[in-house]
């Protein structure tokens, strides 16, 4: 019975010292966690349960060197990690550098799309307008053709339509924009009116037109601008010539000479108009015609607004050896002027 007794003591303590060092090992690994603090605390629970301080100092230094080994995973972690933030914050860095040159790139690219884009435009431009004008100058030989075949008069149609192709020709050989455009329309309207205007019409019908500016010196040394408009058509001619200039006073003057002939009839109609510093405008009309030997002139004068009118006709009689002049105002004075034979 005692040796039972004895035994069962010896178990219970046994069993006693393996809970104690169960509890030492949870108060290691807290104190390993918390530092050295925690191996101090740790062989002092060795030192109060008698022999088992020995172990109980072992447990708490391995779990000091836990804790050690702890720090240096801690202390290599923060080293990755700064390594890592390091890394990128250099990648960050070079991917805007990266984006900030795709974006200065395609910038540049826009630039010269654009530019590339409004010269694509303009050819396009040039190309329909001279796909129009041949299309006009196709219509128009089909008409003229066709018209021919009919019997018709296509002579004036046919002229008009040269033109047209000369016109074509020099707008596709300038390199001048602007040129090039106004000769293809002039091109295009010379193809409508040979297709639709002068079909059945001869080349009398055709009204030819010239414009014409220059600047002279006179010979009292003064500048003066002249611009003369012709047009023909068949056998009339209309010219117009217009001078300017300022005379020694300060007087605007202008002077227009519109002569007009026809089936050998003439007629001159010259007008001058004088302007003066003040306002005040003075106007000269003088109409000659001429027919059959028979000359009439026809005086105006305009003074803002009012209007005098004086007619003088002057009229040629050839009687045996000498020459009548007869000249009449409207007023009915008459008057004969002999013009005797060398």
């Amino acid at each position: 019975m005692k040796k039972f007794t004895v035994l069962f003591m010896v178990s219970l303590l046994v069993v006693s010292l393996f809970a104690i060092n169960m509890v030492v090992a949870k108060d290691g690994d807290s104190g390993g966690s918390s530092g050295s603090g925690g191996g101090s605390s740790g062989g002092s629970s060795g030192g109060d349960s008698g022999g088992s301080s020995s172990g109980g100092s072992s447990d708490s230094g391995s779990d000091g060197g836990s804790s050690d080994s702890n720090g240096d995973s801690d202390s290599g972690s923060s080293s990755d990690s700064s390594s890592d933030s390091d890394s990128n914050d250099d990648s960050e860095s070079s991917s805007d550098s990266s984006d900030s040159d795709s974006s200065g790139s395609s910038s540049n690219n826009l630039v010269g799309d654009a530019s590339s884009s409004g010269s694509s435009s303009s050819d396009d431009k040039e190309e329909d307008e001279t796909s129009d004008v041949k299309e006009e100058i196709k219509k128009a030989e089909e008409k003229i053709t066709e018209s021919s075949k009919d019997g018709k008069e296509v002579s004036a149609s046919e002229k008009l339509l040269a033109e047209s192709k000369t016109k074509l020709t020099e707008a596709e050989a300038t390199d001048d924009s602007t040129l090039k455009e106004k000769l293809l329309e002039e091109a295009e309207d010379l193809a409508k009116e040979a297709r639709m205007k002068f079909i059945g019409k001869s080349i009398d019908d055709i009204e030819e037109k010239s414009d014409e500016r220059t600047t002279i010196i006179d010979d009292q040394g003064r500048e003066v601008e002249v611009r003369t408009k012709t047009k023909t058509k068949g056998d009339r001619t209309e010219t117009e010539e217009r001078q300017t200039f300022v005379d020694e006073n300060g007087n605007k003057i202008e002077i227009r000479t519109k002569t007009v002939m026809k089936d050998g009839k003439e007629e001159v109609v010259v007008k001058r108009k004088v302007e003066s510093p003040d306002g005040t405008e003075i106007t000269l009309k003088t109409k000659t015609e001429v027919r059959e030997g028979r000359e009439r002139v026809t005086n105006t004068i305009e003074v803002k607004g009012v209007e005098v009118t004086t007619e003088l006709s002057v009229r040629e009689e050839n009687r045996a050896d000498r020459a009548i002049v007869k000249a009449k105002l409207s007023t009915g004075a008459e008057q004969d002027i002999i013009v005797l034979p060398d």
